[in-house]
């Protein structure tokens, strides 16, 4: 199902057009929803028009539909041929081995795990649960 792909940000007005507004909302969907199964071409460029004409709609001023196919067709165009199952997970072995994520997490902001301190019931020997529902009494 290509269309579960859930928005996991808004995308604010870019303030360069509607165009590239519809462009850039369906191009971030479409980075995640291609890999939920890899479709054929005619199926993926159906699913980012149909993305797209539901971006479009949103739009104070929406563009005509053959603007948004043109638009969602550029996007499936481009994502199928640049992605693929290999390249994803050769992409991901290379930006995310232990190494590379040690050092993201040493670098974050209160990264790794965190030390007991503030565990209370890790020093009584108790579940966090049970320490919570012997505070509240």
């Amino acid at each position: 199902d290509l269309t579960s792909a859930n928005d996991k940000e808004i995308i604010t007005d870019y303030g360069l057009g509607r165009n590239c507004q519809l462009f850039e909302q369906t191009r971030k969907w479409a980075y995640r929803a291609i890999r939920q199964g890899w479709p054929a071409y005619d199926q993926w460029l159906q699913a980012c028009f149909e993305r797209a004409k539901a971006y479009n709609f949103q739009l104070l001023q929406p563009l005509d539909e053959k603007e948004v196919w043109g638009i969602a067709k550029s996007i499936a165009k481009w994502t199928h041929s640049k992605f693929s199952q290999e390249s994803f997970n050769d992409y991901v072995l290379r930006t995310h081995s232990p190494e590379i994520q040690s050092k993201r997490g040493k670098m974050s902001k209160g990264g790794g795990r965190k030390s007991k301190i503030g565990r209370p019931w890790l020093t009584m020997g108790i579940s966090r649960a049970t320490w919570y529902r012997k505070k509240d009494k």
